[in-house]
């Protein structure tokens, strides 16, 4: 009986080497995507700057255990008071989200550290460095993209001025592979 079977595993493992297909990932491990969205900033009192449109490029890689890396650039529409003049910023930040779920809808909190520079009008220019929390959901469309909303604080520092504070939200879409 034994050696029947062993007969017959012979041609079975054959034809499963010969016909058989690559085996399928379950789970993307990077992302990239864009984002859209508004925010309320109280820095740059000196230059008046008071809200911002990001227009923004993401990525983010699986770590382990729920935790990914994440990383954003965003060029920045801002508005400059009380002129009602619109200058032009960027603002790349880095941080990590923690996933609660790794289904079709994944909520997370994460933290950023991020930095602004405002290049204002008249020759006015401003640095800040910023640190805050997030929170967000991404929903997926399909197996490889997601829908996603986000909203973040950030607690920013200017080395020659006060401390100043944002508030914000985004809509994103993105792609995995």
């Amino acid at each position: 009986m034994r050696r029947r079977m062993r007969t017959l595993l012979a041609p079975i493992l054959v034809l499963a080497a010969l016909f058989g297909t690559a085996a399928q990932a379950q789970f993307s491990n990077r992302s990239v995507g864009l984002s859209l969205g508004y925010t309320k900033l109280s820095v740059a009192d000196g230059i008046g700057i008071d809200h911002a449109i990001p227009l923004g490029l993401e990525y983010s890689t699986y770590i382990e255990s729920g935790f990914e890396l994440v990383g954003h650039f965003d060029f920045m529409i801002l508005n400059q008071q009380p002129a009602d003049v619109n200058v032009i910023g960027i603002a790349p930040s880095i941080g990590f989200h923690y996933l609660f779920a790794e289904e079709d809808i994944r909520p997370y909190v994460g933290a950023d550290l991020n930095f602004l520079h405002i290049f204002g009008s008249n020759s006015d220019t401003a640095n800040y460095f910023g640190v805050g929390p997030n929170v967000g959901v991404d929903f997926f469309m399909s197996e490889s993209v997601s829908l996603g909303v986000r909203a973040d604080y950030k607690l920013y520092l200017a080395l020659n001025g006060p401390t100043e504070n944002s508030f914000g939200g985004s809509l994103q879409i993105k792609t995995y592979f």
